[in-house]
């Protein structure tokens, strides 16, 4: 007999988790891995307080590391009060080793620290007026920490978090108009620093912030967490948009050829495969040769509503995390996808436009205030972004399992519809995928079988 299982937040039936295209049976492991490692940490929660202490310089008695029962979580990382006696209470942040590829990919955790950390040093550096909590300090595996790798940020207490009012008052215009100037004067902060090439700064060995390590971008570890390589070692930066598209195209190519049930039949395959070959075969069309080698702009590819902490007008209070930043091309700045609260494939463009428009309108208004270390005009290579299509290809870069249905709801219509429809077009376009593709099409189909009959064991009761 089939029963439900367990995810981290949910339960699960077998044939829901049939039919999902991201690998349930490795996420069925985490509820366990989480399990164990909240309680590895729960066991050194007095080691956690005395390295605050030592962090932030006082007495390892005045601080308290809370119950497990109050502690915070969300996808990639734990969050640990720290108490203080005389002192604002802090965070420890750990990066959640079962989410970020820490098993087969070690080194990814200490990786994400030190992006981290190199993320807040460059904003409190160049952007001192974008609030973002204090970091008092880090550390990696590599040195003489008895816990997980860490950061140690300020608590933020001021403000709650715009996922919280964001559903039942995101209708008011004066909420959003508050927003929309706040949201636009830190983009145009990020943006004002011209950067020399694409990638994350880090904290070196010595203590120097350096720009040397690879765009650590969700997509990357959250590929990887599933053993799905990446083919971008940590210490890769790109000189070139050219370059970095590229990279990331392979690391669709890779997800189509390694995650085991990446495809859901032979025609989806087929599908996949036409449109990772057609997406290399009308990139030039989506960036200016002009910028190939930059200049590049710091980005915080992560802000969405619930990393905001807003006050009553939703005036912004703080970024509170700062995960997955980097620098990266002109053409990667945009609109947040969700102005409509809507999942990146569901987005009604109408919708969003409509609401596009209203924030495009403030951001150019702030522009006009914000002068910048370079030529280049923001507002107009947003619109420019949205206008030619620029907008939704970014977007399918950015999204493992998100890149097919933009493709072919957003990119192709662009060209000729018929093609999305005629079956002797697709088979003869997915051959310019890679070589010998019908044999790489009936061997995806036999990982999916044995994909669907290892998932089905997990799903029997024992």
């Amino acid at each position: 007999m089939l029963v439900e299982r367990q995810l981290l937040r949910e339960n699960i039936t077998f044939s829901v988790a049939k039919e999902k295209d991201v690998n349930i049976l490795h996420q069925l492991s985490y509820r366990s891995r989480r399990d164990e490692f909240f309680k590895f940490i729960n066991e050194r929660r007095s080691l956690a307080a005395k390295l605050a202490a030592h962090h932030l310089g006082v007495p390892p008695k005045a601080c308290h590391a809370v119950e497990i029962d109050n502690w915070m979580s969300g996808s990639f990382n734990l969050c640990v009060l720290v108490t203080i006696k005389g002192f604002k209470p802090v965070i420890i942040r750990f990066p959640l080793p079962y989410r970020v590829g820490e098993g087969p990919f070690p080194g990814n955790s200490d990786e994400k620290v030190k992006c981290e950390a190199g993320a807040y040093a460059w904003l409190q550096q160049e952007c001192p007026l974008v609030p973002i909590p204090k970091l008092y300090g880090f550390a990696l595996s590599t040195g003489q920490c008895e816990l997980h790798p860490y950061l140690i940020i300020e608590y933020m207490e001021e403000g709650e978090m715009l996922s919280v009012s964001m559903q039942d008052q995101y209708d008011r215009k004066e909420l959003r108009k508050n927003l929309f100037r706040d949201l636009s004067k830190i983009m145009l902060s990020l943006s004002r620093v011209p950067l020399p090439k694409i990638g994350s700064f880090v904290i070196d060995d010595s203590g120097f912030l350096r720009l040397t390590n690879r765009p650590l971008t969700f997509m990357l570890q959250d590929l990887e967490n599933e053993n799905i390589p990446v083919d971008m070692p940590r210490d890769r930066t790109f000189a070139s948009v050219d370059s970095y598209v590229n990279s990331l195209l392979v690391c669709h190519d890779n997800r189509l050829t390694y995650q085991p049930n990446g495809i859901s039949s032979g025609g989806d395959c087929v599908s996949q495969m036409t449109a990772l070959a057609l997406m290399r075969t009308i990139r030039p069309e989506y960036f200016d040769s002009r910028l190939n080698h930059g200049p590049f702009f710091f980005s915080l590819t992560d802000i969405h509503a619930s990393n905001i902490l807003v006050d009553e007008n939703w005036n912004i209070k703080s970024i509170i995390d700062l995960e997955w930043a980097a620098a990266l091309p002109v053409e990667f700045i945009g609109t947040p996808l969700w102005l409509t609260q809507e999942s990146i494939d569901c987005i009604n463009a109408e919708k969003y436009d409509q609401i596009r428009q209203e924030f495009m309108g403030i951001f150019i208004e702030e522009e006009k205030h914000c002068p910048a270390d370079h030529a280049i005009q923001r507002a107009s290579t947003m619109q420019k972004s949205w206008e030619q299509g620029i907008f939704w290809y970014v977007a399918g870069l950015e999204s493992p399992t998100g890149l097919h249905s933009i493709f072919y709801k957003r990119l192709q219509p662009l060209y000729d519809k018929k093609h999305a429809q005629n079956t002797d077009f697709l088979l003869m376009a997915c051959e310019y995928w890679r070589r010998n593709a019908m044999d790489f099409i009936r061997s995806r189909m036999k990982d999916k079988k044995a994909y669907d009959e290892r998932l089905r064991e997990a799903f029997e009761e024992h």
